[in-house]
C-alpha cells in the first residue's frame, strides 16, 4: 500500500511538472506578446537580406548572418503634411527602429540570465510545432519550437545600424532537439521518447531537423511537410510568420516559422528522474540522486585546481568537487555558499 500511495505522490509530482513545461516558453514561445522572444520573419524590417535567407547563413558551413539596417529615416519641413508615399517611408522606418530596440533588449536580458545562473539560453527555435486548443484535449494553445539552436546576438548602433547573429562558438552541436516538447509529447500519447539522429560533429544541421520534425510529425500521425525532406536544406522553403491564436485552424501543424529569444530549459533533469522513479527506476544521477545519496559527484572523478590565498599570499589547493552544487550558481553564489561553510 505504501508503494502505491508513494507512485501516486510521484506521478501527481510528474503531472505538476509537465503543467509547469506547457505554461513555459519551450511550449509556449508566444512571439507577439513577449518582450524576451521576436519573430525571425520580422527582420525582413531592416530591409536587407530575407529572413529565410538568415535562417540559411545560420545552417550553413559558416553558421552566421548579418544584417543591416537599410531603411532611411524622412526628414520633413515643418508643418508639412507628408504624403501617403512618405507616410508609409516614416511607418517603415519606425518599425525598424522598434524592432533594432527589442533585438537590442533580448540580447541583453540574454546576457543578464546568464550572469544570474551561469546559463545560456538565447536560441533560434525552429521550426514551430502548432497545437490550439482543443486538440488532444488541450485547454491552451501549444506554440513550441521543434529544435534550438544555440546562437550569439550582436545589435550595432550608428549611421548603418545592424544585427549580427552567429551560431555559439562553443556549441558543437548547433542543433538541439526541444527535450521538454519531446517528453511532453510522450507523455500526451503514452508513446517511448525515440532515439533520434544526433549532429554530434555540427555537420549536418538540417538533417537533424528534419528528423526530430519528423519524429513529431510521426507521433501526432501528421505527414511532413514537403519542405521538410530530405538532409539538404529544401529551397522549397520559404519562412513564415509564427501565427497567432486565431490563424489556427483546429488541427496540430508544423510551421516554417522560427523565434529567436531566451528559452530557459529547467527542470529537465527532475523530470528525468522522476518518470524514471514512476516506472519503478531509481535514479543514478541527476538532481535527485544527489539529494537522496551522500557522496554523489556530479563527476566520474574528483577534479582538483589551485587558487590564491589572499591572506596568506600563497597558493592553497582548491576543493572543486566540493563547488558542485545540486543547481547552478554565478561565481559570487559560490563564494556566499563557500564562506557560510567555512
Amino acid at each position: 500500500m505504501a508503494d502505491e500511495n508513494a507512485n501516486r505522490i510521484l506521478s501527481r509530482m510528474l503531472e505538476r511538472l509537465f503543467a509547469a513545461i506547457v505554461n513555459g516558453p519551450s511550449l509556449n514561445c508566444r512571439p507577439h506578446n513577449s518582450r524576451q522572444r521576436v519573430d525571425l520573419s520580422q527582420l525582413d524590417r531592416l530591409g536587407d537580406i530575407a529572413p529565410v535567407q538568415v535562417l540559411r547563413d545560420l545552417l550553413s558551413e559558416a553558421g552566421q548572418a548579418r544584417i543591416t539596417g537599410r531603411v532611411e529615416s524622412v526628414s520633413l519641413p515643418p508643418d508639412t503634411q507628408p504624403t501617403d508615399e512618405q507616410r508609409a517611408a516614416i511607418d517603415a522606418f519606425n518599425a525598424q527602429k522598434s524592432l533594432l530596440n527589442k533585438l537590442r533588449i533580448v540580447a541583453e536580458e540574454a546576457k543578464t540570465y546568464e550572469d544570474d545562473t551561469g546559463v545560456y539560453v538565447l536560441n533560434v527555435g525552429f521550426p514551430l510545432l502548432c497545437m490550439p486548443s482543443g486538440a488532444m484535449g488541450l485547454t491552451r494553445r501549444v506554440m513550441a519550437p521543434i529544435t534550438f539552436m544555440p546562437v550569439a546576438l550582436v545589435v550595432k548602433a550608428g549611421a548603418s545600424p545592424s544585427v549580427e547573429l552567429a551560431c555559439k562558438a562553443d556549441e558543437v552541436d548547433r542543433v538541439k532537439p526541444n527535450e521538454a516538447l519531446l517528453a511532453w509529447l510522450a507523455q500526451q500519447t503514452g508513446g517511448a521518447e525515440a532515439e533520434l539522429f544526433e549532429d554530434e560533429d555540427g555537420t549536418q544541421p538540417w538533417r537533424e531537423i528534419a528528423e526530430v520534425a519528423g519524429h513529431v510529425a510521426t507521433v501526432l500521425g501528421m505527414t511532413p511537410p514537403d519542405w521538410l525532406g530530405g538532409e539538404q536544406w529544401s529551397d522549397a522553403l520559404q519562412l513564415a510568420a509564427a501565427p497567432r491564436h486565431d490563424e489556427l485552424d483546429g488541427r496540430p501543424t508544423i510551421v516554417p516559422a522560427a523565434v529567436l529569444g531566451l528559452f530557459p530549459l529547467s527542470n529537465q533533469g527532475l523530470l528525468r528522474d522522476m518518470k524514471a522513479m514512476v516506472n519503478g527506476e531509481a535514479p543514478t544521477d541527476g538532481p535527485v540522486s544527489s539529494f537522496i545519496h551522500a557522496g554523489v559527484s556530479f563527476d566520474d572523478a574528483p577534479a582538483t585546481d589551485y587558487e590564491h590565498d589572499t591572506a596568506s599570499g600563497q597558493r592553497r589547493r582548491r576543493d572543486v568537487q566540493g563547488e558542485r552544487f545540486v543547481a547552478l550558481a554565478d561565481p559570487c553564489q559560490s563564494r556566499a555558499v563557500a564562506l557560510a561553510r567555512e
